[in-house]
């Protein structure tokens, strides 16, 4: 874990729990609009067509959406895009080369992928952005509980970040320790099971994307040791 990630992350949480710039009235305007929602000929699938209108970039944003069915009911649900963890992958990858690489840029055209299960007869979708986090540490909200649920994901992130530091750096500095990967990744692993950020599904993916790092270190030193 680099110190620069631990950083960025500890750094977004307090930001969004301080966002100082919100537009919360439900006539607001959204800096996302859906340009087209296409329905698959099976009727399997959908994509939602989306555009960056806004002059800033984008880090996360919700989609609220809702599906009619062949008998005529419908379905509700929400789904959340966040981008903060492919950001920070390329950042991590790209160093001081990094310009932006991850982030929805204003003017840029994204799609999201919804796929129904074979029984579902769906016959329409309509789809809706009601949440949008911009890199400059301002938001557009009118789903105060999407806002949130992305303000929460953040905050055990960072939490899941600090526990990773504190487990590597320590795993580090036992000099005692013939095998200070496997103490780390036996300590990360219980992490997981334990409370506390992995309460968090994202915390829960940065937990095991740090696992699945140290495996791979273990299995290349094995390799240079046979």
């Amino acid at each position: 874990m680099s110190q620069s990630k631990l950083v960025l992350l500890a750094l977004v949480a307090m930001v969004l729990c301080g966002l100082s710039t919100r537009a919360k009235a439900q006539t607001v305007t959204m800096g996302i609009e859906v340009r087209a929602v296409r329905l698959a000929p099976d009727n399997r699938s959908a994509v939602v067509d989306l555009t960056n209108r806004s002059t800033k970039d984008v880090s996360a944003y919700a989609i609220a959406y809702d599906l009619t069915f062949l008998d005529g009911h419908h379905e509700k649900g929400e789904r959340v895009v966040e981008y903060l963890q492919g950001i920070i992958a390329s950042q991590q990858a790209l160093g001081t080369r990094w310009s932006g690489e991850g982030v929805f840029h204003p003017g840029d055209s994204r799609e999201e992928l919804f796929k129904f299960s074979q029984n579902a007869a769906v016959t329409g979708m309509t789809a809706d952005v009601n949440v949008v986090i911009y890199m400059d540490q301002t938001a557009d909200v009118r789903n105060e509980d999407a806002f949130n649920l992305l303000v929460s994901d953040r905050k055990a992130t960072a939490q899941a970040a600090k526990t990773e530091a504190s487990i590597l750096e320590a795993a580090i500095d036992d000099e005692s320790d013939l095998h200070p990967l496997q103490t780390a990744k036996t300590k990360l692993q219980a992490a997981l099971t334990t409370g506390g950020p992995n309460s968090s599904l994202a915390a829960k993916a940065e937990l095991e994307g740090v696992i699945d790092n140290l495996e791979t270190m273990q299995k290349k030193i094995q390799g240079l040791s046979a």
